[in-house]
């Protein structure tokens, strides 16, 4: 399994556990549990987006 794989792969079980967890908390966005998701999710995100830059980038 490639990175972008893994990194994929990662992103989808955490939306999941986001939504579930943002359910169980009444939807408070800022319940700690949620915010801590949150930010993992936007820093695999990110790692995605350096992932996919840095494939472009070679590709060209």
């Amino acid at each position: 399994m490639t990175k972008r794989m893994r990194l994929m792969h990662e992103i989808t079980r955490l939306k999941k556990e986001l939504i579930k967890t943002a359910k169980s908390n009444q939807y408070n966005f800022n319940h700690p549990e949620v915010v801590h998701i949150s930010k993992h999710l936007d820093h695999l995100i990110i790692q995605l987006m350096r992932e996919d830059r840095q494939r472009e980038s070679f590709s060209k």
